[in-house]
């Protein structure tokens, strides 16, 4: 009976009350069941709570069935209401049915009867909810059409490629005012990045739709994140200022529920048909400063910030110079700590356009990671160009502008330092591997702890070793099965565990043909020799 939800029930007799409500609540456990000893009890229940179900005695105090079901009928059509009557009130009770009685339940209650009962309301309530939903889907379906022809229209007079006259007269007399644009930005929650949740995001689009009710909206092409949305928001009526008050005041409200947006608002229009595809790019350059709010939202408005579109960024020929010294000498943390003082200085205000930073930055690191060519085999080389140029595409934000670049000169500078003997990075790697062999090891890993390539540190390994890196961690894992099993007695399945093999088999497989014995022949063999010496 999943259309049951809630239930009412009135009686001024407490016994027969409880009674009911306990079968009831068998019956129809998914639903909650309130108890009301008169019928005003009742009613308040009905005004205050969405109800179901009604089922009420006739004969009560302060105010009778007949007179609760009246209401009932009247004032709350959709609740489904049950009589209960004895048998000698039972022709009166049939006076009641005129109020839209859908059935009555005589005392004393069998549980089959009030099953019977409820399963029949549940049908009428599962009926009436499917020709409810089939209703809705029509009035949607009629809504959205003429809601996407109008935003078709609107999307291609923002894209400048159709002519206002596309526009129905009714469209055309909303947009032929004043007015300004918004374009709201923001992230949902992935697996892989931060942002807001589906509910998060239902209550963000619920609190715009409160304040911009009057206005358009319009789906916006994504930007280099998938996890970003975009919406245009078309606002007759509405100024410049009177949108950043609305915008600021909702980042407030939100901000401490840890919804986080970015708002671009235009200038002032003063004929937003006219105007909407400037005004539209207006919005667009200032929803672009979210570059270097990430963490806290904003809200950028045309009249405040279109200045900062046109400072350029200060010269750092001198810094990159300096970079270039201390990578091409191995020395990372020098080279960072300057790298950290440009970031310091971007990320306060007043900001200068994302695309000029990043292109500024970004240029600079590749310039220099540019000058290891001839350092690194040519495939490695490329392989490290090519997924900077990748990193560097998909960065949208400051935080990551810098992350991406110190991380490649964290790389370049330990080549050099590699080169140049400045530090032995693959011994300490060799080391590493020595103290750690048992855990479960990857050279992508240990790539990553020594900032080179995988192919780079794995002819590193060779050339220090005399082996590959996985033919050296197995020996070294081999070394110490065969200790193991030759100077203690413990189980093989243990000894396997130890020496960092998940798998009992693959051991077995292995120990045999490098010692073209089984471990526990190898151990009967082998710890008989050395009890002999």
């Amino acid at each position: 009976m999943n259309c049951i939800k809630s239930i009412v029930v009135a009686d001024d007799e407490p016994l027969q009350c409880e009674m009911l409500g306990q079968i009831l609540n068998k019956i129809v456990p998914e639903a909650v069941v309130y108890t009301a000893k008169n019928g005003k009890e009742a009613y308040d229940f009905l005004e205050n709570r969405q109800v179901d179900v009604l089922i009420t005695d006739i004969r009560m105090p302060v105010m009778d069935g007949i007179e609760l079901i009246r209401h009932a009928s009247e004032e709350k059509p959709e609740v489904k209401i049950v009589l209960i009557s004895a048998y000698k009130e039972f022709e009166y009770a049939r006076e009641a049915l005129k109020y839209r009685v859908v059935d009555y339940l005589l005392k004393p209650f069998r549980i089959e009867k009030v099953r019977d009962v409820m399963k029949d309301v549940n049908k009428m309530l599962e009926k009436e909810l499917e020709n409810s939903h089939q209703l809705r889907y029509y009035e949607k379906l009629e809504q959205l059409y003429q809601k996407n022809r109008q935003m078709e229209k609107l999307a291609l007079l923002i894209k400048r490629k159709t002519a206002v006259e596309i526009l129905d007269e009714k469209l055309y007399q909303s947009l032929a005012k004043p007015g300004t644009v918004m374009v709201l930005r923001w992230k949902k929650k992935t697996a892989e990045s931060e942002g807001i949740t589906e509910l998060q995001q239902e209550k963000l689009l619920q609190s715009v739709h409160q304040i911009c009710g009057g206005g358009y909206e319009i789906p916006q092409d994504k930007g280099i994140d998938v996890s970003e949305y975009r919406m245009a928001l078309i606002l007759p009526g509405i100024t410049e200022q009177q949108a950043v008050d609305a915008m600021e005041k909702l980042l407030d409200e939100l901000v401490f529920r840890r919804i986080i947006f970015w708002c671009g608002i235009s200038g002032t229009c003063k004929n937003l048909v006219e105007e909407i595809s400037r005004a539209v790019e207006e919005a667009e350059e200032m929803v672009s400063f979210s570059f270097f709010t990430r963490q806290s939202g904003g809200v950028f408005s045309w009249k405040l910030w279109n200045e900062n579109l046109e400072m350029i960024p200060e010269p750092i020929a001198n810094t990159e110079n300096d970079i270039r010294v201390c990578i091409h000498n191995g020395n990372a943390e020098d080279a960072l700590e300057k790298l950290h003082e440009l970031e310091k200085k971007y990320r306060k205000k007043p900001y200068v356009a994302a695309y000029r930073l990043k292109h500024m930055i970004s240029s600079m690191v590749m310039r220099i990671v540019r000058d290891i060519d001839g350092v690194l085999p040519t495939p490695d080389y490329d392989n490290l160009i090519n997924e900077a140029y990748q990193s560097y595409g998909n960065c949208d934000s400051i935080e990551e502008l810098f992350r991406i670049s110190e991380e490649l000169f964290q790389k370049e500078a330990a080549y050099y330092g590699q080169e140049n003997g400045s530090s032995d990075v693959v011994q300490k790697i060799v080391t590493y591997i020595k103290m750690h062999y048992k855990e479960d090891l990857s050279l992508q890993n240990l790539a990553e702890r020594a900032h080179f390539s995988t192919s780079y540190l794995s002819s590193r390994i060779k050339q220090r070793t005399g082996m590959t890196y996985s033919e050296y961690l197995m020996s070294l894992r081999m070394e110490e099965a065969v200790r193991l099993l030759l100077y203690t007695d413990r189980k093989v399945v243990d000894i396997v565990k130890d020496c960092g093999f998940n798998d009992s088999s693959y051991f077995n497989r292995i120990f045999r043909k490098r010692y073209n014995l089984s471990p526990e022949k190898y151990r009967k063999v082998h710890k008989h020799v050395e009890k002999n010496i």
